[in-house]
């Protein structure tokens, strides 16, 4: 069974470029994404 580990312990060894990378992508995509856009992307289940 393959061990469950949190996001940051899975991104905690990325290069400084790689995190400039998705942090261009993340501000990328909140410009051409509406909010609503962005639930149905992304749904949130309360349970």
């Amino acid at each position: 069974m393959p061990e469950i580990r949190s996001f940051s312990e899975l991104t905690k060894h990325f290069s400084p470029e790689r995190r400039e990378s998705i942090d261009q992508r993340k501000e990328q995509l909140r410009q051409e994404m509406t909010l609503a856009e962005l639930h149905k992307a992304v749904p949130i289940d309360p349970d």
